[in-house]
């Protein structure tokens, strides 16, 4: 890899887990702006979980950037396009869906500017063009899918448990079940669909860019 690239690629990641961080402590000892909660529960949000995720995936990259004897491995480009869209998901779904129902000066203060938009701009960006090449399947764009799917799924089985349809101070907090169960399976089955059409995209910019060339 080129050393501007190189260094570009060690900065973002290293960005990405800095403000996973900084997001975190301001959650975990804080409850500023809409969808937060301080101390543990913070963690129930997707939100939180999926810029980890994203945290996460940025510092395994540096582990193997830093060590340029180790070659960067396929398998890592395929997490770091899953904890992406995750994240992406959280980015998307404030702008479309939830910015409307809390309103969007909210949902961007103090940890939330860093978890709705900062950080999964960040991943977006350096997944799509400057993320070590590597040869994927299309197929395993599918690994995308899992962290929504199992995130919807299990919130919806706690939402329909306790019966607590449409209560954003409860159970409900995305409030996906506001219309009955029916319509918050529809919204988790749109979501799953998104995140495949964001997977697809991000996949073909990575594997199709040429961004790469102006650093050779």
């Amino acid at each position: 890899m080129n050393r501007k690239l190189w260094l570009i690629n060690i900065t973002v990641n290293c960005l990405i887990c800095i403000l996973t961080i900084i997001g975190v402590f301001l959650m975990f000892f804080g409850n500023d702006g809409a969808l937060a909660s301080s101390k543990w529960e913070a963690f129930k949000y997707f939100t939180v979980q999926s810029n980890l995720f994203a945290g996460a995936t940025a510092v395994i990259s540096l582990v193997y950037l830093f060590n340029k004897e180790k070659e960067y491995p396929s398998w890592l480009t395929i997490l770091k396009l899953t904890s992406t869209v995750s994240v992406a998901i959280t980015f998307f779904t404030v702008i479309i869906y939830l910015g409307p129902i809390y309103g969007y000066p909210f949902l961007y203060k103090s940890a939330n500017l860093f978890f709705h938009a900062i950080v999964p701009a960040l991943a977006m960006l350096q997944f799509a063009l400057i993320e070590p090449k590597a040869k994927l399947s299309f197929k395993l764009n599918c690994f995308s899918l899992l962290p929504v799917s199992v995130y919807g799924t299990f919130y919806l089985i706690n939402v329909a448990i306790r019966n607590d349809y449409g209560n954003y101070k409860g159970a409900d907090w995305y409030a996906f079940g506001t219309y009955g169960l029916g319509i918050g399976v529809l919204c988790l089955v749109i979501l799953i669909a998104i995140s495949f059409v964001i997977s697809i995209c991000l996949f073909f910019i990575q594997q199709k860019t040429k961004i790469k060339k102006l650093f050779e």
